[in-house]
């Protein structure tokens, strides 16, 4: 299925896809899932999940709507599922080098990822106008990722629930990550947010007033090998406020980040003991200053 510029689909039913499908939103056009909608597979098999896609060197904000509106894809998730997919959504073209048509926007509200082998996937796309960095606009705002037993795939150490590449400001905000698959050793656990080269945001609430303010709900991390793994972000700007690590072996892991911010916090291993060979709340790589 396929989404073309200028065209705008709306869901708010149940809509299952055989394995080898997918529902690709090209730049221009847009998706709308609300109302308890729901993309799922059928024949207890992953479908491939959403694309969207966008224009690398073009903006996503409206200093020309016209313009913006033609050069990105958009998916707005409110109330929605996205379930059993190889990825959920991936912003961006899938290519051999997991770099092609970054750009597109996903906004979404109350919705949940529930056994995807990845929920989310975000290609290379930062915006520059001259000499300034523009945040990402996509947000996932009390959202869920969940990973259970009715699952179709098991979760190893290379399963990452989101990824992220070479993108900045990309928010989260009131979200809970939760494997609650039945693990049998340590290698059974993966990792519920992987960014390389990437700048996020958990939990930031940003006041001109209170620059450290946060998210009043607390995102949640439990279960993991490593909850958020971050390598190489030198500058960009990662912030994670109000965010609860249980359960984790590593709640945060950092190498080769310079501008990092970890406040109003909590870090409990509970029984990950049990599984893990070492438990750490935060690791710190090569990183300049906190």
């Amino acid at each position: 299925m396929i989404i073309k510029s200028g065209a705008s689909l709306t869901i708010s039913e149940t809509i299952k896809f055989a394995t080898d499908t997918k529902l690709i939103v090209e730049q221009g056009g847009k998706l709308i899932v609300k109302n308890g909608g729901k993309l799922t597979s059928c024949d207890n098999e992953l479908w491939q999940g959403i694309e969207v896609w966008g224009t690398p060197l073009r903006s996503q904000y409206h200093f020309n709507p016209l313009q913006t509106a033609a050069s990105q894809g958009e998916v707005i998730l409110t109330n929605a599922t996205i379930e059993n997919a190889v990825c959920g959504i991936r912003i961006g073209r899938r290519s051999l080098y997991n770099h092609q048509c970054g750009g597109g926007v996903v906004r979404a509200e109350n919705t949940v990822f529930r056994n995807n082998q990845k929920a989310v996937h975000v290609n290379n796309y930062i915006y520059r106008n001259q000499y300034i960095e523009f945040d990402n606009v996509t947000y996932f705002d009390n959202c869920q990722f969940i990973v259970n037993d009715d699952a179709f795939f098991r979760v190893d150490r290379y399963n990452n629930q989101v990824e992220l590449h070479g993108v900045l400001g990309i928010q989260f905000r009131g979200c809970s990550f939760a494997d609650n698959q039945g693990k049998s050793s340590w290698q059974d656990f993966g990792t519920a947010i992987s960014a390389n080269a990437a700048g996020l945001r958990i939990n930031e609430d940003f006041d001109m007033l209170y620059p450290s303010s946060y998210y009043v709900t607390p995102c949640t991390f439990e279960n993991y090998r490593t909850a958020i793994a971050l390598q190489g972000s030198s500058d960009r700007t990662v912030h994670i406020y109000n965010t609860q690590f249980n359960n984790n072996g590593i709640g945060f892991y950092a190498k080769n980040a310079d501008a990092l911010a970890v406040l109003s916090s909590s870090f409990n291993s509970g029984n990950a003991g049990n599984w893990h060979p070492s438990i750490y709340g935060i690791v710190l790589d090569s990183c300049n200053y906190v």
